[in-house]
């Protein structure tokens, strides 16, 4: 995508309401940082982005007097040609090049791998410390094991070859993706289940 064009910072300078068809409307004056007037400078465009102040894109018009504004924005005239389907909320715009933010489907699983080897690590440690004092039931004796074996294969997971859908993990085989241990009646474990 190229810069074309752009009118950074717009305000509105005026508004007016204007009745029409037994109708009123509030028709808003804008100029951008550079004092240049919003409706002649976009007679001599086509299509445009708005974009907010963290260059985020927020708006796009293949008619840029159409375009709803939005005060503090900036519009850049594009090419509607190079302008992705999905671009609102999932680009920024910098310097003419729209690049896309949302995380891939290996860097969502690490996420979500990370979020699971976390809450281990918080159910371990209770029934650890029992171990360590020497005053764990035998049924926590078995339990530590089982986590302790779940953190190592969940651990293994190759994220980089882990379909997600919607930021859940899918498991493409069984043996990919280990189960939780059963729940322990001294341990919350309602961050692991099934469909994790």
């Amino acid at each position: 995508m190229i810069n074309m064009g752009n009118f950074l910072n717009f305000k509105v300078y005026k508004k007016k309401s204007v009745v029409s068809v037994n109708q009123i409307f509030t028709c808003l004056y804008v100029s951008d940082e550079k004092d240049r007037i919003w409706y002649e400078v976009c007679e001599k465009w086509r299509a445009v982005i708005s974009v907010d102040a963290d260059r985020y894109v927020c708006g796009y018009e293949t008619d840029a007097s159409v375009m709803s504004m939005t005060e503090g924005h900036s519009l850049h005239k594009v090419d509607s040609v190079s302008v992705q389907e999905d671009v609102i909320g999932n680009y920024r715009y910098e310097n003419g090049i729209c690049t896309y933010i949302r995380p891939n489907a290996a860097a969502l699983a690490e996420i979500k791998k990370g979020h699971l080897l976390s809450a281990v690590g918080e159910a371990i440690i209770p029934i650890q410390e029992a171990v360590n004092l020497g005053i764990a039931t035998d049924e926590e004796k078995i339990c530590i094991e089982e986590w302790k074996k779940y953190r190592v294969l969940l651990n293994r997971i190759d994220t980089s070859t882990m379909p997600i859908l919607y930021g859940q993990l899918i498991k493409p085989n069984v043996s990919q993706t280990p189960s939780p241990p059963q729940k322990h009646k001294s341990i919350r474990s309602s961050s692991f289940t099934k469909e994790q």
